[in-house]
């Protein structure tokens, strides 16, 4: 028999995830529109976005949680309801539950016997995620970091291939969220798979390989941590603006290239671009427009033009 560690790293399939033009509708809701992606094996991917980007939907139609309105999701290799019967592909939701009167290890052995595991492999995900010590604690008196890690010994103690984490760090407290991705970063060195929701944009920069920012359904930006960089190398123009998002864009049509993203909240425009003085100038002729500036782009910055 393979050891833990062994089956975390054991991926045959070039890709852990194929999404082709997957779209969710709820009524006329399109909670995910038209998203294709491919991760491969061994990677740490952040899905970035606010509340109703459509992160979650799209994790529950890869868990098999919910179907498809379109399009084809594979994971490893095979469909969704294979990967799942397998135990390639395991998860921590935000709706997962624990039995609050029960230990901690009565809970991960409850769930590793459905596996058809035994105490051996319980012992070892206890260790591996640092339970050992509470592991005859009930439930109920856990903090919620240490629930968090709990469920996820639930989740590692089949040795999916596919790791699933939906908000992981929601309502931890600063050292709880970092005590949280040490126990990850260990985990990852096994070349097993990691998907990550969140809207902790400095989460996804310290963990992630790759970084997939989603609005309204659509994948916006997907690339490294140093893709991003490179967008927050722009300049920011702000400026009191008379008009629409679209007048501005017309305005600014001979810069297209040279701007990365554009934002009008209330008469507040905010363009992103590597040329921001001949930029400030245009808008500058424009009439009504005034209070101009200029200042450096950020990270945080990037991300809210994205998902303006």
């Amino acid at each position: 028999m393979s050891t833990y560690a062994d089956q975390g790293a054991n991926t045959s399939a070039t890709h852990a995830l194929e999404v082709k033009q997957v779209t969710k509708y709820f009524g006329n809701v399109h909670a995910v529109d038209g998203v294709s992606l491919e991760i491969p094996t061994g990677q740490v991917v952040a899905l970035l976005g606010e509340n109703g980007a459509g992160k979650t939907t799209l994790l529950d139609m890869v868990l098999g949680l919910n179907q498809p309105t379109s399009g084809t999701i594979k994971v490893l290799g095979t469909g969704v309801k294979d990967a799942a019967k397998n135990a390639k592909i395991s998860a921590v939701l935000q709706t997962s539950a624990l039995l609050g009167d029960v230990d901690v290890q009565s809970n991960i052995e409850m769930i590793a016997a459905l596996n058809h595991l035994g105490r051996r492999e319980v012992m070892q995900v206890m260790d591996r995620v640092n339970l050992t010590e509470l592991r005859k604690r009930k439930v109920v008196k856990l903090s919620g970091g240490e629930r968090q890690r709990v469920k996820l010994a639930i989740a590692l103690v089949a040795a999916p291939q596919l790791l699933i984490l939906d908000e992981p760090t929601t309502g931890m407290d600063p050292l709880s969220r970092k005590d949280f991705w040490d126990t990850m970063r260990a985990q990852t060195s096994t070349g097993r798979t990691l998907i990550f929701a969140t809207h902790f944009l400095q989460e996804a920069a310290d963990f992630a390989d790759r970084i997939i920012i989603m609005n309204h359904g659509k994948i916006v930006a997907d690339g490294s941590l140093a893709d991003l960089q490179a967008m927050a190398s722009d300049n920011v123009v702000t400026i009191t603006w008379p008009g629409t998002l679209e007048q501005a864009k017309q305005a600014l049509s001979s810069y297209s290239e040279a701007i990365s993203a554009l934002e009008l909240t209330g008469a507040v425009l905010n363009v992103h671009t590597k040329a921001s003085d001949s930029v400030a100038r245009t808008l500058l002729d424009q009439r009504g427009a005034k209070d101009l500036r200029i200042s450096a782009s950020t990270l945080d910055d990037v991300f809210t033009a994205l998902i303006a």
